[in-house]
């Protein structure tokens, strides 16, 4: 199933990067080695389904936005 999402995950990236523009892969965020994070070390779920994160996910997804750099950079957006 993963191998799927991988495929349009990839098309997107293309297609945003020969556009000009950054993308950042939530799918590779949440899933590493095929092992996907489903629920925090305290067992709080972090997602309704293949797409909706909830709080917690959120966080997670964020704090990867951020180690990548790229949380900065709308913060700074959003100064302005």
């Amino acid at each position: 199933m993963l191998k799927g999402f991988k495929a349009i995950d990839e098309k997107l990236r293309k297609s945003v990067k020969e556009s000009g523009g950054s993308y950042f892969s939530t799918l590779n965020a949440m899933c590493i080695g095929g092992d996907c994070v489903v629920a925090t070390p305290k067992d709080f779920p972090v997602q309704f389904d293949y797409g909706h994160f909830l709080f917690e996910g959120g966080r997670i997804v964020l704090s990867k936005l951020k180690e990548a750099g790229l949380f900065t950079a709308i913060e700074a957006e959003n100064d302005s």
